[in-house]
């Protein structure tokens, strides 16, 4: 661990989210509490919706033996907010927190409320990582007014940022009330998270004569742009592969798919990338389809960065990708327009003689590892 690291982290940081059912924010946050146990730095996770955690995700019972290996201290509170006051305020008090980081945007606020009645002062990084855009004009705004209690605001993607900064800017009064300035914290992977690819000798496994196969990662929903996996397929005329991996059974979904692709279409259940045996020729897929109504997309997802490590290329929505210029200049990282065939046609060809090399991989790997934006957040006053 870094020295200055070391010597800038007094006491525990206290995480704070919503729930840890599956996606970006709850891996993301899982990914520093990894890092942080390594490193030996204290850290305490307040998970505020115990319910939908268990209820409507299996991610959580999938991390279960790493939350177990790493001791990772893991709090859930009650659902109301005066009881979730209460539990920051106590775990500030018992634990030494000197740093918060806030996932929820109205956790910022809580724990100002919280310190009131503890007298202790301490850090609040707020991090935005999702578009604000997905929030309804109501959700969006009080979100957006929470989050200004916060010492700092962060975003993990210059994306978010852009679409944040929309709704600060719509007019005088909201540049007047969200004036706090919002800085770019890029999130990153937890690498020996992928134990198959971390040693020198790792590879994709060369299997001659297959078609080219895609992969999907992540929860089976529309707007993540299943729909275009057929475009994918026609263009390869009916003879491509695929792969997904999912956290979740969706039987209407996967009875679908297979109808679309019959025996060429495998799916991993329940399983994590790194169970995900790659092979030359994998092209990951990440189609984000949020609409036409929004003006800035994030079409980078913390799988696709998985897959980068990996070696593997990522196909993405176009005009999303600007988070990751490495990615794009190692070739890790092919933009598409998925109403355009020949847009996607060009980065298929592209994406298969793209892989990464031996020295491009010990780049990538340097630039989005998890460690970095906790050293940023550290260092942060």
């Amino acid at each position: 661990m870094d020295d200055n690291l070391n010597k800038s982290v007094k006491g525990k940081i206290l995480i704070l989210v919503d729930n840890l059912r599956v996606g970006g924010i709850q891996r993301q946050v899982l990914d520093q509490m990894y890092f942080m146990s390594d490193s030996e730095i204290s850290s305490v996770l307040l998970v505020f919706d115990e319910i939908s955690t268990h209820k409507y995700s299996s991610f959580f019972k999938i991390e279960k033996d790493i939350i177990e290996k790493k001791n990772l201290k893991i709090i859930f509170t009650k659902p109301r907010i005066y009881q979730q006051i209460v539990s920051i305020r106590n775990l500030i008090e018992s634990e030494s927190i000197t740093l918060v980081l806030d996932y929820t945007l109205n956790g910022s606020v809580k724990t100002r409320l919280a310190q009131i009645f503890s007298r202790q002062k301490i850090r609040i990084h707020c991090i935005v990582q999702q578009l604000a855009s997905l929030s309804d004009p109501v959700q969006r705004y009080k979100r957006m007014a929470m989050a200004q209690f916060s010492t700092n605001l962060f975003a993990n993607s210059v994306n978010y940022a852009k679409d944040w900064e929309l709704y600060v800017n719509k007019n005088l009064i909201t540049k007047l009330f969200l004036s706090k300035k919002l800085s770019v914290i890029r999130n990153g992977v937890y690498l020996p998270r992928l134990t198959n690819f971390n040693s020198p000798e790792s590879k994709l496994r060369d299997v001659k004569n297959l078609n080219v196969r895609f992969i999907f990662l992540g929860r089976l929903r529309a707007w993540k742009g299943l729909g275009n996996l057929s475009k994918l397929d026609e263009i390869l005329h009916h003879e491509a592969n695929f792969l997904v991996i999912t956290p979740d059974f969706e039987p209407l979904v996967v009875e679908q798919l297979e109808k679309l692709f019959g025996n060429r279409i495998e799916f991993m259940f329940g399983k994590t990338p790194n169970e995900y045996l790659p092979r030359t020729g994998d092209i990951h897929v990440y189609a984000v389809d949020y609409g036409e109504k929004f003006k800035v997309i994030e079409s980078v997802s913390t799988n696709c960065l998985e897959m980068a490590i990996i070696g593997v290329p990522s196909l993405i929505t176009l005009g999303g990708g600007d988070n990751w210029p490495e990615l794009k200049y190692h070739s890790m990282l092919f933009e598409v327009n998925w109403e355009d065939l020949e847009s996607i046609s060009k980065a298929i060809i592209s994406a298969t003689n793209s892989y990464a090399l031996t020295r491009d991989r010990e780049l990538i790997n340097a630039v989005i590892t998890v460690g970095r934006s906790i050293e940023k957040h550290s260092l942060l006053s």
